[in-house]
């Protein structure tokens, strides 16, 4: 696996952390886009960063810390698009478990 692929797992698997164990509050913004900001400095090369899946999920499971982020995308184009387009949780959670089977982990979110 390349390292940059190990470094894509290693995010979703810190994401699926962070869901169980940052409280859903306003102030719990700046872990989450430290998250996005890590993510979008990758550059794998068999995958895409998995950015909308992520932000679907964040969605429902941290409701709050989404609407913070919408707001921070006001000043911010990149938070704007994401937050903007979102699919169905089901849907997302499917996705990331495929990509991190592809790359290599069986963990689940």
């Amino acid at each position: 696996m390349s390292n940059e692929n190990q470094e894509l797992l290693s995010y979703i698997q810190t994401f699926e952390k962070m869901l169980d164990k940052t409280p859903d509050e306003e102030r719990s913004l700046h872990e989450f886009v430290k998250l996005y900001r890590g993510l979008i400095r990758l550059k794998p090369k068999e995958c895409t960063i998995p950015m909308i899946e992520i932000t679907s999920v964040l969605k429902v499971k941290k409701p709050t810390v989404f609407h913070a982020l919408r707001k921070h995308g006001k000043s911010d184009p990149f938070y704007q698009t994401i937050t903007s387009s979102v699919m169905e949780e089901e849907l997302a959670l499917e996705r990331l478990e495929t990509l991190k089977h592809q790359l290599g982990s069986s963990s689940s979110l």
